[in-house]
C-alpha cells in the first residue's frame, strides 16, 4: 500500500492527530499543534526525511517544519491557505480534505 494512503487510514482509523510513515515503520502521536513533529525532529533530525505524513491540522507553522525535516508526501484534513502556498513554493506534494483562511 501507498505510504501517504497508509499514513491517512491510520489518522481516519485511530484518534491520532498525527501519523508518519518512513520506511514501513508508522510513527504515531496524540499531541496537538507542532508538538508531535518537533518531537520526532528533535530526538533525530531525519526522522521524517523522506516520510508520507497525515496530520488533522497544518498552518504555516507546521508547514515549514514539514518542508524543513524533508516530508515527501503529506496530507491534512484542514489545512490553512498560508500553508498551501508555502508547500508549493517548496515543491512539497500535499493533499487536503478542506482548506481555511488562516
Amino acid at each position: 500500500m501507498d505510504c501517504l494512503k497508509r499514513a491517512v487510514r491510520r489518522l481516519n482509523k485511530t484518534d491520532a492527530t498525527f501519523v508518519a510513515v518512513r520506511n514501513g515503520r508508522i510513527m504515531d502521536s496524540h499531541d496537538r499543534g507542532i508538538a508531535p513533529i518537533m518531537a520526532l525532529v528533535l530526538a533525530d533530525t531525519n526522522a521524517l526525511r523522506g516520510a508520507c505524513v497525515a496530520d488533522k491540522v497544518i498552518g504555516k507553522a507546521a508547514a515549514l517544519l514539514l518542508v524543513r525535516a524533508g516530508v515527501e508526501r503529506l496530507f491534512a484534513n484542514t489545512i490553512s491557505e498560508h500553508a498551501m502556498s508555502l508547500l508549493s513554493e517548496y515543491h512539497l506534494t500535499f493533499e487536503f480534505g478542506q482548506s481555511v483562511p488562516y
